[in-house]
């Protein structure tokens, strides 16, 4: 028996439950944000046949944070179990693509409209506080992580570049897991994000706020 096949077997020996385990807690949180993203999409479509304006920017939202953060778990498990390193190497690419797009479009999906959206909520200025400090961590984050986003979206990614030799270069030197801990940072955003906007999906629900917004619509 040769000794590469030996460590393979050693290293499946050791890896392969802790895969498994890691497999099934991503299954389980996909299932979850699938769940949560028919949930509010149904209650979207139902606010914009009512014409329920305010619910409705605050789903926009919602859904959007839930779609990045729905890809942003599939692409981390695809990165992370991926054996082949050139697939690896494939993955870890289009996270940076993911997590500077998400960057780049939280702020403003989060932005004006979508406060304006809170105060229709009798705790709506408190959760504007809780979510412009989400925003503004999520701010610090782009900011200290642009320049090396930004580099492998424009060379690699969007081959906004021509000069085959500077992309395999950057390529080579991609750190997998200096991006990977970026993707849970913004993952750990996510879920506080979520966290701080349950109490207004929960008032929104509440008959009397849809009461009051059907009333104000004339």
């Amino acid at each position: 028996m040769s000794k590469s096949l030996t460590e393979k077997l050693i290293t499946g020996f050791i890896v392969g439950p802790a895969k498994r385990r890691y497999k099934a807690q991503t299954e389980r949180k996909i299932s979850v944000l699938l769940d949560t993203i028919g949930t509010v999409e149904h209650n979207w479509k139902r606010a914009r046949e009512l014409q329920l304006k305010s619910y409705e920017s605050f789903a926009n939202g919602v859904l959007f944070a839930l779609i990045l953060q729905l890809d942003l778990t599939i692409l981390l498990f695809d990165q992370a179990t991926e054996p082949d390193e050139h697939r690896k190497n494939l993955y870890s690419r289009q996270l940076a693509l993911l997590l500077y797009e998400g960057f780049d479009d939280l702020p403003s999906v989060f932005g004006k409209e979508f406060r304006a959206a809170l105060l229709a909520l009798p705790s709506g200025k408190t959760i504007q506080r809780d979510l412009g400090l989400v925003i503004k961590y999520l701010a610090a984050l782009s900011t200290a992580h642009s320049h090396v986003l930004k580099e492998i979206r424009h060379l690699v990614i969007a081959h906004r570049d021509h000069h085959a030799i500077e992309q395999l270069e950057l390529i080579r030197r991609i750190d997998q897991k200096e991006l990977t801990n970026i993707a849970s940072d913004l993952d750990t955003q996510l879920a506080e994000l979520a966290r701080v906007l349950t109490p207004a999906m929960m008032e929104f629900g509440n008959p009397e706020i849809i009461l009051r917004q059907l009333a104000s619509r004339t």
